[in-house]
């Protein structure tokens, strides 16, 4: 899915009721407390709104965001190589001031002229950035200055 199919699907205007993040464990005994959780074991990332729920995730070639409209959230067991669960991660990222927060508008982030990322712009000022690092999905409020040296840059759509 690409931003003009969000805009289709007319996100202006809504509000953003939580965050969620699919998130990998090895095995079923770990105890999923945040403060052992590293940003990277993040697989896919939910925003959730009244009545859509949007996942962001790396394309199957790990170089790109995809996003798609998706009707629930499900942790997935994987056996002997771990499961995924699903948990609020607006606290992990400090994101608490985006809860009820309306969207105004959508960007994309670029990287020597490929597409790598998503950008939310809010009403209160505020962005929330999706980044394909590495075949990893991440989030950011702004790119960090390390990236930017590198050429990360950001085009509002």
């Amino acid at each position: 899915m690409n931003l003009i199919k969000l805009q289709e699907q007319d996100l202006f205007k809504k509000h953003l009721l939580k965050i969620e993040g699919e998130i990998y464990f090895l095995n079923k005994n770990d105890n999923h407390n945040f403060s052992e959780i590293e940003k990277n074991d993040i697989m896919n990332i939910f925003l959730v709104f009244y009545d859509v729920i949007l996942k962001f995730k790396t394309d199957s070639i790990g170089e790109k965001i995809e996003i798609e409209k998706i009707d629930s959230m499900e942790g997935i067991d994987m056996g002997n190589n771990g499961f995924t669960k699903i948990l609020n991660i607006e606290k992990l990222f400090n994101l608490e001031e985006y809860i009820n927060c309306e969207i105004k508008g959508f960007g994309k982030i670029f990287n020597n002229n490929q597409e790598v990322g998503v950008v939310l712009y809010f009403k209160n000022k505020k962005k929330l950035i999706f980044l394909n690092l590495g075949d990893e999905i991440t989030l950011f409020t702004k790119i960090p200055t390390n990236l930017k040296r590198e050429g990360y840059k950001e085009l509002v759509y």
